[in-house]
């Protein structure tokens, strides 16, 4: 019988010792992402030992619902580096498909063209909240999890919704707005 689930929606992260990755969540135009993977890929922050680095890009459906998408996921510069996995921050499996508690940087961005920035911004705090829960988890089970969240918020008031509403230490967490 055949898996009527998308290769996106199967597809595991499968981490290489000694290559950072970090997982990219969120609203993702192609515009936003080009501009995302231009910095995080250039020359200037690539540091001496590391080889290359990988980027896992999480989105809660196939690339073929994001316009030019595929452009970008077939460009030769990333075709190695980065990889797309359809899935959810929502859903603890479609974070361990993502190897997320390994990952250097957890990054969740926001639309910026949003109609209603506080709920952009709650369903941003929202995924954050559950990716922390997730990783405290992880780190329960023994696992050394050092992930950074980060995150584009862009209402300056939803830090502070964000410092209060979470359980876990906030510390360590970077917030844009």
């Amino acid at each position: 019988m055949i898996n009527s689930k998308s290769v996106y929606a199967r597809r595991k992260y499968k981490k290489i010792d000694k290559v950072p990755f970090i997982v990219l969540i969120g609203t993702v135009s192609p515009t936003s992402l080009t501009n995302f993977l231009e910095e995080y890929f250039h020359t200037d922050h690539i540091q001496d030992e590391e080889v290359t680095r990988h980027c896992v890009l999480m989105q809660p459906y196939g690339p073929e619902k994001i316009p030019d998408l595929h452009l970008i996921l077939n460009k030769s510069k990333y075709l190695i580096n980065l990889q797309y996995i359809e899935g959810s921050a929502l859903e603890p499996q479609d974070l361990e498909r993502c190897l997320i508690e390994k990952a250097d940087a957890v990054i969740i961005l926001s639309d910026k063209f949003s109609y209603d920035a506080d709920q952009q911004d709650s369903h941003t705090i929202l995924e954050a909240m559950l990716i922390k829960k997730y990783l405290s988890k992880q780190k329960k089970k023994g696992g050394n999890n050092s992930t950074m969240v980060c995150m584009q918020l862009l209402r300056y008031q939803s830090i502070t919704h964000y410092e209060l509403s979470n359980y876990e230490e906030t510390k360590n967490d970077r917030i844009v707005c």
